[in-house]
This record gives C-alpha cells, sequence and structure tokens, in this order.
C-alpha cells in the first residue's frame, strides 16, 4: 500500500510538472506573438508615417506640408507620429535616405553600379539640376534638404566619400578632410543656384550646368579635356534617355 501511495504521489507530480510546463509554455508563446504583433504593428505606423510623408513632399513640397496633414491622411495620431519623429523635419531626414537611394539607382542603371569616372559625376549633378528645372515643388524640396543641418549632418559624410571616389585619381594626396570641405563648399554653391532658380530663374540650364560641373572638377583638379568632354556626355544623355525619377518624367526621346 505505501508503494503505491508513493508511486501515485510521483506520478501526480509528474503531471502537475508537466502542466506547469505546458502552461508557461503557452504564456511564453502569447507573450512572444504580442510583442511580435506589436513591433509589426509600430513598424507598419512608421512604414505609413513615412510613405504619407514623401507623398506630401513630392505633390505640395516641404513646408506646405504639417504635421495634421500627415496624421490625418496616414491615419495615425499625433502621440503616434511624436512616438517615432522628434519633430517634420525628423520625418524628411528618413525620406531623404529614400529618395537619395532612388536617385542612385536611377544613374547607376544609366551609367552602372561601380562607374567612378568625371562622366558619371557630370550625369548626376546635371540630372539633379534638371529635376529643379522642371518642378517648383522639387527645387523647394532639394533647398531645404541642402539647408537643413540635420539632412546635411547625414549626407555630407556621404558626399564627401563619393568625392573621394570619384576623384582620388587626380589627388592621391588630398585627405578625408580636403574632400570634406570640398564636399561642404559644393553644398553651398547649390543652395545659391536654387534660390535662384525658384526666385527669378534667368540662368540656362545648360550653361548653369557647365558652371557648376567645371567648378566642381576644378577643386578637384580634373583636367579641362576631360571636364569638357564629361560635360558633353552627360548633357547628351540627359536629353536623349528616357528618365523617371521620383514619380514624374524627367527627359523624353
Amino acid at each position: 500500500m505505501f508503494f503505491y501511495f508513493i508511486v501515485l504521489f510521483s506520478f501526480l507530480w509528474y503531471e502537475k510538472k508537466l502542466v506547469d510546463r505546458m502552461v508557461s509554455t503557452i504564456h511564453n508563446t502569447a507573450a512572444r506573438d504580442t510583442l511580435m504583433n506589436r513591433e509589426e504593428k509600430n513598424r507598419n505606423l512608421k512604414n505609413a508615417i513615412i510613405e504619407t510623408s514623401r507623398e506630401l513632399l513630392l505633390t505640395q513640397g516641404y513646408k506646405v506640408t504639417t504635421i495634421r496633414q500627415i496624421t490625418e491622411k496616414a491615419g495615425v495620431t499625433t502621440g503616434s507620429l511624436y512616438h517615432f519623429f522628434r519633430n517634420k523635419e525628423d520625418i524628411f531626414i528618413h525620406i531623404a535616405s529614400d529618395l537619395l537611394t532612388e536617385f542612385v539607382l536611377v544613374t547607376d542603371s544609366i551609367l552602372g553600379r561601380n562607374d567612378y569616372s568625371p562622366l558619371k559625376y557630370a550625369f548626376m549633378v546635371a540630372l539633379e539640376l534638371k529635376v529643379i528645372e522642371i518642378s517648383d515643388i522639387l527645387a523647394e524640396s532639394f533647398l531645404f534638404g541642402y539647408s537643413s543641418w540635420q539632412i546635411l549632418e547625414y549626407t555630407l559624410p556621404l558626399f564627401t566619400e563619393e568625392s573621394r571616389k570619384f576623384f582620388h585619381p587626380y589627388n592621391k594626396k588630398f585627405t578625408y578632410q580636403d574632400y570634406y570641405l570640398r564636399a561642404l563648399a559644393l553644398r553651398t554653391m547649390r543652395i545659391g543656384f536654387i534660390v535662384e532658380r525658384i526666385h527669378k530663374g534667368n540662368i540656362d540650364y545648360n550653361e548653369k550646368c557647365r558652371f557648376i560641373i567645371t567648378t566642381s572638377m576644378n577643386l578637384f583638379n580634373v583636367p579641362n579635356n576631360i571636364i569638357n568632354r564629361s560635360i558633353t556626355k552627360a548633357l547628351k544623355l540627359i536629353n536623349e534617355r528616357d528618365i523617371e525619377l521620383y514619380g514624374i518624367k524627367i527627359t523624353e526621346k
């Protein structure tokens, strides 16, 4: 009889442990599923805010776009927006990254991903100036991007490294600081031309391209014959290729 009770007690104890383990597993699974659902919900909310903000930026510009417009169009609360972003400028820093990626993909599709020739540099400048030339909204958005220190703090190191890749063959002794200073100066020059485009727009597109590209490449000691050849080919590509960027037709055959 005593042996029977020992066996029964052992069985009940083991069964309790098994049930406790199953309950714990269920709770852990439920908690993990809840966490994953919360993370997915947060990710969807953040993406909705970014996508809505991008749409508003490209259709009406940065200045006109308000937090209220973003929350109403995205279907989120103001509290949710400020959970992910500090302010409107912070939102557009995330968008700037996407816009820069899209710009690079377009240029890569035409001249190749690993091409760091003066021609590609000239084409990128000419394409940017073409975007600014044909769209008041994008001109204003580019001006904001170049004027915002928060965005510049993110993009300037990228532009500095890109400058090094493009022009290192002509500047073997340049330091990072040499490239950084020139990248900063060129960003400042762009601001002046964008402001002129927005308020007056009296400078011919081709003249503007030639001046900015020549000035840029002179800073990096590129020979004049290469500069002139690169500008001519870049403008020809702009005029002859079908290019779509940011949802609009930049050039058409």
